[in-house]
Order: structure tokens, then sequence, then C-alpha cells
């Protein structure tokens, strides 16, 4: 090489500065390859150039969390949303967009505006969880199961959160909780229909017992017959009580005045001849004292049917807390000399124990200035 061929020391300190600015630029994009800052390179080749893309250990992580069931939120020490998923913007029916950057507080319920920001102290320096109602852009109210918690020392102050929706869970609950009330009210229905039972057919055994105390070897048909129909008697309360039972899941009460509509119809149905007129007003009775009503009525228009004459009158009126059920006929009346505590008559003894016993009231005997017997049963309403 001769002289003139050799490097000057201009030119190789431009070379060394040249080979330095290229180091330097290839630290920094080694750098930012570590970083993450890059996300492809441009590659010269004999091909041409060529551009790889680069994938971070972070991508697959950002996926799953775009693409989770549950809500993903960071918030700031301000309470304001640094970021969240999409599904956590569906959750409130807000776009997405909008969601990020506002207040976090602006999306719970009132009510549990206190509950949330324990939840977000709490969630600052450790895991907590609790069940938050958030309200959507549409008013209504989504139940959730929030589980905050810090983020690390680099974002200090910072926290995340997973937001799970319990919209079906809840629906579950309220189903579980209905179940369970429906089983509690159809066992209170079973036991109430068992204790009504047991005191119907006690009442079909007194009648009985009353018999037998009369001291007659052979009874005649006519008490088989009263007897078979204070039986229908009851199998009318019954029906009319099941009816409801099966409506409202609730036997606890029964219309005197349905009652006594039905009861009727079955009495005119054995008057023959003999005319049943009614006027019966509105009543709520319980089903003990609608019992105690349908067997009353039905021994005392019997008995008007079997002594007296002509049309019966059957009156029902409810007023200021007392009902008042009355029976006439045309009939001779009561004797003179007619004392209730004397007689051992089945019926009459039958209409003394249900007035005082299951109505809680009394009766009384009277004959009517026109003729005629009438009783008067009166009866407190509860």
């Amino acid at each position: 090489m001769s002289l003139k061929e050799r490097p000057t020391r201009h030119d190789l300190m431009g070379e060394i500065a040249d080979l330095r600015a290229r180091l330097e630029e290839a630290e920094e994009t080694l750098r930012a390859i570590r970083h993450g800052e890059v996300d492809a390179l441009l590659v010269s080749g004999p091909n041409g150039a060529q551009v790889f893309t680069l994938e971070s250990a972070e991508q697959p992580y950002r996926i799953l969390i775009e693409q989770m069931q549950e809500g993903a939120v960071t918030v700031s020490q301000e309470g304001l949303i640094l970021y969240c998923n999409l599904r956590f913007a569906q959750m409130l029916r807000v776009p997405h967009e909008k969601v990020i950057a506002s207040p976090v507080q602006s999306y719970i319920f009132p009510a549990q505006s206190a509950q949330f920001a324990a939840l977000l102290r709490l969630g600052a320096v450790q895991s907590a969880r609790a069940e938050i109602t958030l309200c959507t852009a549409e008013g209504s109210r989504l139940p959730t199961y929030i589980t905050a918690s810090p983020l690390p020392v680099e974002v200090d102050g910072c926290l995340c959160m997973v937001v799970t929706d319990l919209t079906e869970q809840e629906s579950m609950r309220r189903n579980q909780k209905e179940i369970e009330e429906l089983n509690a009210q159809l066992r209170r229905s079973m036991t109430e229909t068992h204790h009504r039972v047991k005191n119907n057919l006690q009442i079909i055994a007194a009648m009985i017992d009353m018999q037998v105390l009369a001291g007659e070897q052979t009874l005649p048909t006519a008490e088989f017959v009263r007897l078979g129909q204070q039986v229908r008697t009851l199998a009318v309360v019954h029906d009319l009580l099941t009816a409801q039972a099966k409506r409202d899941g609730e036997a606890h009460s029964i219309s005197a005045r349905t009652m006594l509509e039905k009861l009727l119809v079955l009495l005119q149905s054995a008057a023959g001849e003999r005319r049943i007129r009614a006027t019966i007003e509105e009543a709520e009775l319980s089903a003990r004292q609608g019992t105690g009503l349908a067997l009353l009525t039905n021994e005392l228009v019997s008995n008007a049917l079997k002594h007296g004459v002509g049309e019966v009158d059957v009156t029902f009126t409810a007023h200021d807390g007392r009902a008042t059920l009355q029976v006439c006929d045309d009939g001779p009346g009561f004797p003179p000399d007619f004392d209730i505590a004397s007689l051992e008559t089945t019926g009459l003894g039958l209409v003394e124990g249900l007035s005082r016993r299951d109505l809680g009231g009394t009766a009384r005997y009277e004959n009517r200035p026109q003729g005629g017997a009438k009783v008067i049963i009166t009866m407190p309403l509860n």
C-alpha cells in the first residue's frame, strides 16, 4: 500500500464515530425489544426486505383478559378507571371508550357506596371480596361479586378488580327462597287440613254419641239421613277451602256468602216443594267459623223444614265486627214453656255447642209475631 492509499487520522476518527453510532443504535434496538417497545422488525435479506412481528410474553395474558367472561378493571388512587376489558363495559351497558377515565363509584348502587369504598381501601393493601350491586346505563341493578387486589409497587396506589356477574346465581337464590316458602306454606296447610278433619270427625262422633246417650236400641232412618246431611255440609266447606288453597296456597279463611249460597242450594234440593229464601251479606270467616256456621245453618234449616210449614227465611248480616244468622219458619213456633236448658234433643244440643264453642257467640230462640219460630245466632268476626 502506498502512502497515498493509507487512511488519514481524520478518516479513522470518522470511521470510529460511525461504528459507535451504529453500536448505539443496535443497543437501543435491543433495549426496546427487551422492554416490549418493538412490535416488528424490518430485515433486509437476499429476498428483499421482510417484516418480522414480535410477540411479548404479556400478549397471551392480554388476550385472556379481553376474552374472559368476568370484568377486569384497573382503578387509580383517585377512583378513576384506568383500564377495563370489554366484558366490564358490556355488564354496565356502556360503550367501552366511555368507561375509561370515568369514576368507578358512578357505577355503584348508591346504598352500597360506603361498602364499596371500604372494599377499595382494603383492596389497596390486600386481596378483598364483597358482593356489590352495580347500576347499568339503563338504570337496572346488576348483582356482582368483586375481588379487589393491590397492583405491584411499580404502580403504587392502584388496584385491580375482577367483577363476576351474579344475575344467574341471584335468580337461583330467589327461586330457592320461593321453593322454601312454598314448602313451609304446604306444611302449614297440611297441618291445618289435618286439624280441620280431626275437628269435623269429632263433631260427627259427638252427634253419634248424643244418639247413643238417648238410650235407643235402634235409630230411625231420619237420623241417618240427618247425619249424612251434616257430612255433606262439611264437604261443602272443605271443597271451598281446597279451591282457595289451589289458588293462593293458603286456606285460612272462607267467604260466608259463597259458602252459604252453595250450602243452601244443597238444602233446597232436599226441601222438595218448600222454598228457602236467603238474604246474605259478605263476610270473611276463619276456617273454624266457616265450618261452625255451615253446620249451624244446616241444622236450623233442617229443623225449620221438619217442624215448620211454608217458606224458610235465612238471613246473614255483618256489621261492626259482628255477624248475625237468622232462620225463620211459618210453623207453630216454640211452646210457651220452651227452655233450651231442659231439652236434650240432638239438634238443639248441636246448635248450642256450635254457637258457643266454635263461633264464640250466642243463640236466641223466639216466636215471630205473625207466627213461626225464629232462631238468632250472633257471633264476633275475627
